[in-house]
């Protein structure tokens, strides 16, 4: 059996790290999370299905919608892309028309990324961003209180 070298320093670096032989760059260098390959998958997969929604998507259902993120299965077999309405509130007529386009933008995707699996495109409307825009009111609702507590002080 052939042993690869990376493995076979991997494999002692925890006892050089316990008596003190290993050097404090290689130690910050390992604390340091690399950038997984999910991330990447993650990142390409939404620009494509992005460009996708603007340039290759006809149906009139979808207009408005805009991708904010997409997550990847460890195994890439899987992928919610998650979206967003920019003029109204998502209707299940979007879903819909979503997951109908799920296929063609699949094809598409598959055409552009070179992997093994092209993973099944699960479409999820973002319900962070509305949650955002919901404390934004908030906030903006007690700025507004404190300000005439202090106007009728004055």
């Amino acid at each position: 059996r052939r042993v690869n070298r990376a493995d076979a320093l991997e494999s002692i670096r925890p006892v050089h790290a316990a008596r003190g032989l290993l050097s404090k760059e290689s130690e910050e260098m390992n604390k340091q999370q690399p950038y997984s390959r999910t991330e990447r998958v993650n990142q390409q997969l939404l620009e494509i299905i992005s460009r996708l929604m603007i340039s290759d998507v006809r149906d009139p259902r979808v207009e408005g919608v805009q991708i904010t993120a997409v997550d990847v299965s460890r195994d890439m077999r899987h992928a919610r892309v998650f979206y967003v309405m920019l003029d109204s509130e998502p209707g299940p007529q979007v879903q819909e028309a979503l997951d109908r386009l799920s296929g063609f933008i699949r094809r598409n995707v598959g055409k552009q990324v070179r992997m093994k699996h092209t993973p099944d495109l699960h479409f999820t409307f973002d319900e962070s961003v509305e949650r955002g825009r919901h404390m934004d009111a908030l906030f903006d609702k007690i700025h507004a209180d404190e300000q005439s507590a202090v106007d009728e002080e004055a």
